[in-house]
């Protein structure tokens, strides 16, 4: 037993001059080892015995042909050895060899399947050699048990080849999903991901098209379109169209009102002011319209109203950030510094990229005498605001429409903050 794992160990180091270790150690029955004989012709055992050491010593030195010669010579004597099996298969895929790697990677795994990073080498094999299919089944096994990182991605990539092929966006993407959940900052990774849901969407835009282009469904797609690079007046009349064709579709008056909450061409404050409670009407929960509400109510004064619509947000999403911001900027109208840091803080907490959380509570905390706190939330809304200040410039460049009402620091509040 001690020899075959050494014979393992072998493989494993040639593995790992090549810079990706692929295999990890497996069991395999061994025959129990007789007395030699005494005269003539070796033993069984004996033979296995030498042809053992001379293949350990042979991948030890790199010596991959005469390895394969004397793991071929076991594969004789100990045809359901999955260890020879494994070996001979990893030793023709570092050699480029698919042909002779696979029916001996197939058969590792016939013997034992759960060897993942054996199936993955098949499958990569699989690929190369044009099974499509093969290739599709052994890399999905084998995908959710890598625990090697770089195979990991190597098996995602060669599935994405696959399913472009197949031109199978959807399983593509929840390989793409598990991809970036792991490599959250790869460059290349992201931009492959763009480049598939950009493809998705397409293909599902042009499904709708076909399927049904006078739908509500299809006018409120085309309203996204044009509000996304900034036609907010086509915009705007698209979701009219989307209402026309369905006015029970739930969530089209919000969007209607959010397209019109703005002071740019298209915009009506009066006519999303309606919108908006008409989304209300329909749906009493909405807390994104209540939000919205109040931040109206606050535009014209109305600190109580805004008051109440922020409470009421607040009380169905404790924890929303746009609820708790509002709340607090009313809180601080109404004289209540205290109540407002206490919401304030909360918010940095959870998303410590807020700008106008810093803002506020840098206010705040002049009110109440905190200077070096006040300080040092001043600096953060500085360093987040230039950061998105950055981010708009990119999306004007690409002729994306950005914009959310109501979401920014006010010149009133900078007024404020100024004054001492």
């Amino acid at each position: 037993m001690k020899q075959k794992c050494l014979l393992y160990s072998a493989a494993v180091l040639l593995l790992q001059s090549a810079s990706l270790l692929l295999l990890q150690p497996v069991t395999a029955q061994v025959a129990a080892t007789q007395p030699a004989a005494q005269a003539g012709e070796p033993s069984k055992e004996q033979k296995i015995a030498e042809h053992r050491a001379k293949a350990q010593r042979y991948m030890a030195g790199k010596q991959l042909d005469a390895a394969i010669t004397e793991l071929q010579a076991l594969e004789h004597l100990t045809p359901e050895d999955v260890e020879v099996h494994g070996n001979l298969g990893v030793i023709f895929f570092f050699k480029n060899d698919c042909a002779h790697a696979v029916p001996e990677l197939r058969r590792t795994n016939e013997l034992r399947d759960s060897l993942w990073r054996q199936m993955a080498l098949l499958g990569f094999c699989e690929e190369r050699l044009g099974d499509k299919e093969n290739a599709i089944k052994d890399l999905e096994k084998a995908f959710p048990h890598t625990d090697d990182a770089k195979l990991n991605r190597d098996v995602g990539e060669a599935l994405l080849r696959l399913y472009a092929v197949n031109n199978d966006m959807t399983r593509a993407a929840g390989v793409m999903t598990v991809l970036r959940d792991k490599n959250p900052t790869d460059v290349q990774l992201l931009y492959s991901a763009y480049q598939l849901y950009t493809d998705l969407a397409n293909e599902a835009m042009l499904s709708l098209s076909l399927v049904s282009p006078n739908s509500a469904e299809m006018h409120r797609l085309m309203a996204h379109e044009s509000l996304r690079y900034g036609d907010r007046v086509n915009g705007i009349a698209q979701l009219h169209e989307a209402l026309k064709a369905n006015p029970k579709m739930l969530g089209l008056h919000e969007e209607l009102a959010d397209a019109l909450n703005s002071t740019l061409e298209g915009g009506n404050k009066d006519e999303a002011e309606k919108e908006y409670k008409l989304a209300l009407a329909e749906n009493p929960n909405d807390e994104l319209s209540l939000c919205r509400l109040g931040e109206i109510a606050e535009n014209h004064g109305d600190i109580q109203a805004a008051y109440d619509y922020f409470s009421k947000a607040v009380q169905l999403r404790p924890e929303d950030v746009l609820a708790n911001l509002g709340m607090a900027k009313a809180y601080i109208a109404m004289k209540q510094p205290e109540k407002a840091a206490e919401l304030l803080e909360g918010v940095v907490k959870r998303d410590p990229t807020n700008d106008v959380a810093h803002f506020r509570l840098s206010t705040v905390y002049r009110q109440l005498k905190r200077y070096d706190d006040a300080k040092r939330e001043l600096a953060e809304y500085q360093k987040y605001k230039e950061m998105k200040d950055k981010l708009r410039k990119i999306y004007h460049n690409l002729r994306l429409h950005q914009e959310s009402p109501d979401e920014g620091v006010t010149d009133a509040e900078k007024k404020q903050s100024a004054t001492p």
